[in-house]
């Protein structure tokens, strides 16, 4: 059923919690500046409950409780919104050398948006 092993499911999720971290830390980041543009925040929450989705589909993978309900609006939303996410992460890889902890990162992203992708299949 599953075409991924445990080990990648976990690794994933481990890189998706990564990103929803940095996404909760730039909300408050941007939310303190008075140079940020609401735009700017609302890009950023939209960006993160993407995530939020995410996770629960790797938590439904991995046979674990989901904290929040996937609705058939989320996976839409996660469908329409991950890949251009993904695409601006495999645009930015070659500035990145090689085993450097920034492309380790981006590698580890784009993977766990590609196993996310599958899954919202």
């Amino acid at each position: 059923m599953n075409q991924f092993s445990k080990e990648e499911l976990k690794m994933a999720q481990n890189a998706i919690q990564s990103t929803i971290r940095k996404s909760e830390k730039a909300i408050q980041t941007l939310s303190i500046k008075e140079s940020s543009k609401p735009a700017q925040i609302k890009r950023v929450e939209e960006r993160l409950r993407v995530f939020y989705t995410a996770d629960s589909l790797l938590m439904i993978a991995l046979d674990e409780r989901s904290v929040v309900e996937v609705t058939k609006t989320d996976l839409e939303n996660l469908k329409c919104i991950l890949p251009p996410i993904k695409k601006q992460i495999e645009d930015m890889l070659y500035k990145f050398s090689n085993g450097t902890s920034q492309h380790t990162l981006a590698i580890r992203r784009i993977k766990a948006f590609e196993i996310v992708l599958e899954l919202a299949k």
